[in-house]
């Protein structure tokens, strides 16, 4: 049954407990700011739908739950350290507000409270609505931000290739011989021996030499397990058997009418193949193993206070070019739309750029230049009208303005095709190097019918191309470009910063919700940290004095 923490403070708490000189200095603490501004800005009525509305023993301080959560994440620390916080440290109890016989609470009950919020998806609610509260209170504007991907990894252990199909064959006989020990004992004993031996993992432990001999027997037994309980509805409900079944289809080819897999060529096997039985989540990109966290934070010279505001949980193996929309897409619909937005070239593409500026933000970061020849002329150097004109060339890079132009679609989206007269064409005496001319110089090369020379020679342009010509436009010019797109580079920081003292890059957890829980925490950890410290060091106006 759920019920609000009692406002009604205790007449033996800390700070009427000590001395007077012991209180100056309990107010100049993180614990005092923390009472003051963080305290409020917890919502208990934001999860009341945890519990039943009249059914059941009335919950425990839903505000202390989230202020412990939240507190672990700050400092880094396992449950049974934080329950230690809890119940001895005074710091803590003045932060939540609590006298010392009441600090207290049941790691049965925390655990219970942390897997509603993984249920119902609590975390990302309260980030979104601290990070606003935050934002209020620190005068931080989200008009401009800064995007970037960091590299984490969930609490499992690499495997090579053997690894991981001798562990994946572990987790099932497991499995197998707890729930369907009839099961098993009607398999060769050659499943026993060498998955279920007393020392794990005996099977896979063997010289190079031999590793491919030892591939082949375990895709063989892999083979002959998920064949021998296709049909069998109580083993194939085990946790483990999917996972089989997913690793035969991953990682070897069965041909028709064959009676043993072929393994694949390492080469052939994706990205987003299963990594590890343990978190089937975790894919490989070329950061390696684990996931990416996307994170947004605030930038600018005004902000007293920078603040992550967006944060999201991606397969290693995708790219940033898709990522880009999303967190566009949820910066809108938690009211934290920036203005202007950096970002590196993994997010930049012509796409990307159309889609920002139809949201009515500027992406801003370097393109993907390639190895294009500088003595040829491409679209970035025609003179180009902003996105969303009716007309996207001014002039060409010798001063000559288009005679008209014609809009196409294709695969790519639309397409602009912009003429200039052929008379001033053929006299330009770059017309080799211009891509309007260059198809019909290289077709006279080639010895190529040549189109009717009554139809004006054009110039076509993609929109998207339109937009990445026009952002290296910008880059080109360095001293403006750099002024702004210096304040990316900070964004590291914010990476390092998660990992060294927050634990971000080697996390407690498995599994892609669990991982978005603990990543979702750890941001809102920071913020409010942030906050903590510009409070505490006076860059931010100091709070009112406590009520005696």
């Amino acid at each position: 049954m759920f019920r609000k923490t009692d406002e009604q403070r205790s007449l033996f708490n800390a700070d009427v407990m000590l001395s007077p000189r012991k209180v100056d200095r309990l107010r100049n603490t993180w614990a005092e700011q923390f009472r003051a501004h963080i305290l409020p800005m917890i919502d208990e009525q934001a999860f009341a739908h945890f519990y039943h509305e009249s059914n059941g023993r009335p919950n425990a301080s839903v505000r202390l739950q989230v202020c412990l959560l939240l507190l672990k994440e700050m400092f880094d620390l396992t449950d049974a350290e934080l329950l230690d916080q809890l119940e001895w440290n005074m710091l803590w109890h003045h932060a939540l507000d609590l006298e010392a016989d009441a600090a207290h609470l049941e790691r049965k009950t925390l655990f219970n409270f942390r897997n509603k919020l993984l249920l119902h998806g609590g975390a990302r609610g309260l980030f979104t609505a601290l990070a606003q509260s935050l934002a209020t209170l620190c005068g931080t504007s989200f008009e401009k931000q800064r995007l970037d991907s960091t590299h984490i990894l969930s609490n499992v252990a690499h495997l090579s290739r053997l690894g991981l199909f001798v562990s994946t064959l572990e987790l099932f006989m497991r499995q197998l011989k707890r729930h369907h020990p009839h099961a098993l004992a009607a398999l060769d004993r050659r499943f026993g021996e060498r998955y279920l031996a007393e020392r794990e993992g005996c099977f896979g432990d063997v010289t190079q030499s031999r590793v491919a001999r030892r591939m082949q027997q375990c895709a063989d037994d892999v083979f002959e397990l998920v064949h021998r309980f296709a049909h069998d509805k109580a083993v194939g409900a085990l946790e483990a058997y999917p996972l089989l079944v997913r690793l035969l289809d991953e990682q070897c080819e069965v041909g028709q009418g064959e009676a043993l897999p072929r393994l694949k060529p390492a080469k052939e096997v994706a990205a987003s193949s299963m990594q590890t039985p343990h978190d089937p989540d975790v894919t490989y990109g070329h950061k390696g193993k684990g996931y990416e966290a996307q994170v947004s934070e605030t930038f600018g010279e005004t902000s007293p206070v920078r603040l992550i505001t967006d944060v999201a949980v991606t397969p290693s193996c995708g790219s940033d070019f898709g990522e880009l929309v999303p967190a566009l897409e949820r910066l809108e619909q938690e009211g934290h739309r920036p203005d202007v937005l950096l970002a590196d070239a993994g997010y930049i593409s012509g796409q990307n750029l159309l889609d920002a500026h139809a949201r009515g933000v500027e992406l801003v970061g370097p393109t993907h230049s390639g190895q294009a020849k500088e003595e040829l002329l491409h679209s970035s150097n025609f003179e180009l009208a902003p996105l969303g004109s009716a007309h996207p060339v001014i002039r060409c890079p010798q001063g000559h303005a288009p005679v008209g132009q014609s809009v196409s679609r294709a695969k790519e989206g639309k397409v602009y095709n912009i003429y200039f007269e052929r008379g001033v064409c053929e006299a330009c005496p770059r017309r080799a190097q211009c891509p309007v001319m260059r198809h019909e110089e290289q077709a006279k090369e080639d010895g190529k019918p040549q189109r009717t020379k009554r139809r004006n020679p054009a110039l076509r342009m993609p929109e998207t191309s339109w937009a990445t010509a026009l952002m290296r436009q910008r880059e080109q010019d360095k001293a403006s470009f750099r002024e702004l797109y210096r304040f990316r580079a900070a964004i590291e920081g914010v990476n390092s910063e998660a990992k060294r003292c927050h634990g971000l890059g080697k996390l407690r957890v498995r599994g892609a919700r669990r991982v978005d829980l603990a990543v979702c925490l750890k941001a809102t950890a920071i913020n409010i940290k942030r906050t903590l410290h510009a409070l505490v060091e006076g860059v931010l106006e100091p709070p009112a004095p406590l009520a005696a």
